[in-house]
């Protein structure tokens, strides 16, 4: 095969690999497109949680208010990495059920 045997003809010309593609251009279903805007405000919001959790290990007081030395090592708390955690596990399983549902065709598509 020659690589101008692979090209796909102007009448079956796939758009861009790029989601904001099919996001401006409307063809995205409005459940997928509900379900993107919250899983990547999960995202973020896994991100603050991240910085929130990071910043318990950066303060110098012990979960038992036995007082530390600045050559202890950080610690977080490790009920803020359980929140953590659970938001990672909540993410990725709304990923998850998102592709599923997009891959085994559960939504109506916009035709081109």
């Amino acid at each position: 095969l020659t690589p101008a045997s692979i090209r796909p003809t102007s009448n079956t010309a796939l758009p861009p690999n790029n989601p904001a593609y099919f996001t401006l251009r409307g063809r995205l279903p409005s459940a997928v497109r509900a379900r993107a805007a919250a899983l990547l405000l999960l995202g973020g919001t896994q991100g603050l949680i991240g910085w929130w959790m990071v910043k318990s290990g950066l303060d110098h007081s012990h979960v038992l208010s036995i007082p530390r030395t600045e050559s202890d090592l950080p610690r977080v708390s490790p009920y803020r990495l359980v929140v953590h955690l659970a938001m990672a596990f909540a993410t990725f399983g709304g990923l998850v059920w998102t592709a599923l549902g997009v891959t085994r065709g559960v939504y109506e598509w916009v035709p081109p």
